[in-house]
Formats: C-alpha cells, sequence, structure tokens
C-alpha cells in the first residue's frame, strides 16, 4: 500500500539516513526532524558545513533484511518515545533462520548498495562485516554446506 511505501522509506531514514545524510548533506533526513522533533539535536550552520562531506568512505555491516508495513499512530503512541516508536513501523525480518543464530539475507544486500547509490551519488562503499555464523554444533561446522550456498547466493 501506499502507507506501507511511505512507512519503508521512514525505515531507512531512522536506519541510513539517519546517520549518512549529515555526513553528505549536513542535515538528518526532514522526516526524522519532523517525528522526533525537539529531541534531535540540530545542526548550527557551522557545524553543518563542518560535518558535511567529512566521509572518506561508507562502512557496511549487513545480516538482515525485514518487511516494512505502517504501524498503526496509537500503537506508537502508548511506547514512551524512542528509536523504534518514533519510526511508526512493524518489521518483519526475512531470512534464513534455520542454522544461524539470526536470520541473514545476503540477497538484500544489493539493495542496499543500490539505496545508497542513488540516494548518496555512489560514494566509495567498504563491506566491512556481513556472512553467516553456525550455531556451536560441531556437526554444522564440519559439514559447512549452509555457508557454501550463502556465499553462491
Amino acid at each position: 500500500s501506499k502507507d506501507d511505501d511511505i512507512a519503508s522509506q521512514r525505515a531507512k531514514d531512522f536506519f541510513f539516513d539517519w546517520m549518512l545524510r549529515p555526513l553528505i548533506f549536513g542535515d538528518y533526513p526532514d522526516e526524522m526532524k519532523r517525528t522526533v522533533g525537539s529531541r534531535l539535536p540540530v545542526f548550527s550552520e557551522e557545524e553543518s558545513e563542518q560535518v558535511k562531506g567529512s566521509s572518506d568512505f561508507l562502512g557496511i555491516i549487513h545480516y538482515l533484511a525485514a518487511s516494512v508495513t505502517n504501524a498503526e499512530f496509537k500503537t506508537c503512541l502508548s511506547r514512551n518515545p524512542d528509536f523504534y516508536s518514533d519510526m511508526g513501523v512493524s518489521m518483519t525480518f526475512l531470512g534464513n533462520f534455520s542454522a544461524f543464530e539470526y536470520a541473514v539475507a545476503p540477497w538484500a544486500m544489493e539493495g542496499v548498495l543500490e539505496y545508497i547509490k542513488q540516494s548518496y551519488g555512489n560514494p566509495p562503499v567498504y563491506i566491512l562485516e556481513n556472512g553467516r555464523p553456525l550455531k556451536q554444533d560441531l556437526k554444522l561446522q564440519q559439514i559447512d554446506t549452509p555457508r557454501i550456498e550463502y556465499l553462491h547466493a
């Protein structure tokens, strides 16, 4: 739905753009400023200029993907204001949980990189961490098929 598309962008604002927009453009996302209001520090003009363009590269740590839907506003109001209630979304994490400590979604890395390219002008990106940890199970560690399949994804 259109509300879910807007919620998806809002989640990106909170998860990606909260850090990236100041580094690239010198300020927080407009939606985040509107939602968080006075609890979000305001950059002075001098601070904005100082932080804008100050990164040499972006480092990505990626494991998860989520399906995002708009959360009912009254649900968000029932909680104390925090990162998640301000975001106003419901997330269902996607990926393979079977042999791993937490879900991994290697196929979603492409979407992250494309979003950064389109939103931030294709800055240098280093993938700092991603992969597929195994549960503490000797048999799984000896027959490492799940991680082999992950690398082929």
